[in-house]
């Protein structure tokens, strides 16, 4: 996954790359259209793709800061040249176009600053164009920043207002500016960099206008320094021999300098034409690797393809799983239901058989009782018969001696068969209840409650 992560990055790097280079050519013929509102949306596109390539956005910046130029939007161009210069610190129309910029709202010290800068990194020699028109540039600036003296810059130029605007406007001014170029709302040091250096030349602006003492010092110091640059300008176009001689020369240093200028652009051509080769070669190359990259990512989407697929099925099987645990649990619920209704008749039933054994044992004990009352019955009634058995058996001997007592023996007779009969009914109800408890006692045995 890390490769196809690192090919996924590289191609979209390529593609994005490709996209922010046909948006430079587009701004590229725009601005050669002199259509600079088209031209300065094609740059910013390019810019918004975010291309981590900072010489081609240091390109991009610059590029945007000449259509900013053109629109007439100064501090937006020297805030671009400020962040393509951290970029690309050895890119020349950086300083080329922000001293521009900055001639532009007249702050010649700042541009005098940048066009030295300019002269160095081209070597200080005259041996190219570039150098020589940057030495030109350098030495008009120097001459205006000696005829401005210690003004400073054009802070209508500045807040991009006319000279005669009223305190109202410099205010709205100075707050579009402020918010839009504030340093805290910039992202990165480059950007924050930049702002805070255009912050200055708005705060600067407003602190000037913004009294109407010091506004009146300013236009006052801006007549003075027209009136010396017309008057610098009339002193140098005064005709004398010297003057002819000296244009003559200057003719033929612009003719030596045409000349430069076009062996110069033929050499460029050439290394143009060596340029394209080459990137036509390693574009080939990137071509050949885009193809094997895409490879690679189609066999990688065959694989997420079917590693999701089997992600699904298992999505599915841990639905089942899921249904089958929650019947479980249904289940188990009913058991411990079932088991709490189980317990519930057990401790019935063991309060039932603790209940019946106490009755049980009562009916022991009432048992041994009648047994025992039984018993003493059964003794009472042997005697009492041994008892009619010998009244019986002396009644018999007097019959034989007296006729008379027949009579009385009769009598006795009837007495015992009459308590041998309600005995004998007695003895059989005591002895049928006694069998009855006995039973009773059994069963209870029978039920292991002895």
């Amino acid at each position: 996954m890390d490769m196809a992560e690192q090919n996924a990055k590289l191609v979209a790097a390529y593609v994005e790359k490709k996209r922010e280079v046909k948006q430079l050519q587009r701004g590229n013929a725009a601005y050669q259209a002199q259509q600079y509102r088209q031209a300065l949306e094609a740059y910013s596109d390019a810019l918004a793709l975010n291309v981590e390539e900072p010489t081609l956005n240091a390109v991009l910046l610059c590029n945007r800061a000449a259509a900013l130029h053109a629109c007439g939007q100064y501090l937006e161009a020297i805030a671009d040249c400020c962040m393509a210069a951290q970029l690309d610190g050895k890119y020349p129309r950086v300083l080329q176009r922000r001293a521009e910029a900055y001639i532009a709202i007249e702050d010649y010290s700042s541009a005098v600053a940048d066009l030295q800068q300019l002269v160095q990194l081209c070597g200080g020699g005259s041996s190219s164009s570039s150098c020589r028109e940057a030495a030109i540039r350098l030495r008009d600036a120097q001459q205006r920043q000696r005829l401005q003296g210690s003004a400073g810059p054009n802070y209508y130029s500045v807040l991009g207002l006319q000279q005669g605007c009223s305190s109202a406007e410099v205010k709205a001014a100075y707050r579009k500016l402020a918010l839009k170029h504030h340093p805290d709302k910039a992202t990165g040091p480059s950007a924050k960099a930049a702002a805070e250096v255009v912050f200055v030349l708005i705060t600067a602006a407003n602190a000037v206008l913004a009294d109407p003492a010091k506004r009146a010092q300013h236009d006052a110091a801006r007549l003075m320094i027209k009136a010396r640059m017309r008057g610098s300008a009339g002193t140098s176009s005064s005709s004398s021999p010297t003057a002819a001689a000296a244009g003559r020369a200057h003719m033929q240093a612009e003719k030596a300098e045409l000349r430069d200028l076009l062996e110069s652009a033929n050499s460029q051509r050439e290394e143009y034409r060596k340029a394209a080769d080459i990137a036509s070669r390693r574009a080939e190359q990137l071509s050949k690797q885009l193809e094997m990259r895409l490879q690679e990512l189609n066999e990688l989407s065959g694989l997420y393809t079917a590693v999701q697929q089997h992600e699904d099925r298992l999505l599915h099987e841990n639905e089942g799983l899921q249904q089958q645990i929650a019947g479980y649990k249904q289940s188990l619920s009913k058991a411990a239901a079932h088991q709490e209704d189980l317990s519930r008749k057990l401790q019935k039933e063991a309060a039932a058989r603790k209940q019946a054994e106490t009755d049980l044992r009562k009916l022991h004990k009432e048992r041994e009782y009648l047994k025992m009352r039984v018993d003493r019955m059964q003794h009472a009634l042997s005697i009492l018969e041994n008892v009619m058995d010998d009244t019986l058996r002396v009644s018999q001997g007097m019959s034989s001696s007296e006729g008379g007592l027949k009579g009385h023996h009769n009598s006795a007779a009837a007495l015992r068969q009459s308590m041998d009969t309600a005995s004998v009914q007695q003895l059989q109800d005591l002895i049928q209840s006694t069998k009855l408890m006995g039973d009773t006692s059994s069963n209870g045995d029978q039920l292991g409650i002895a």
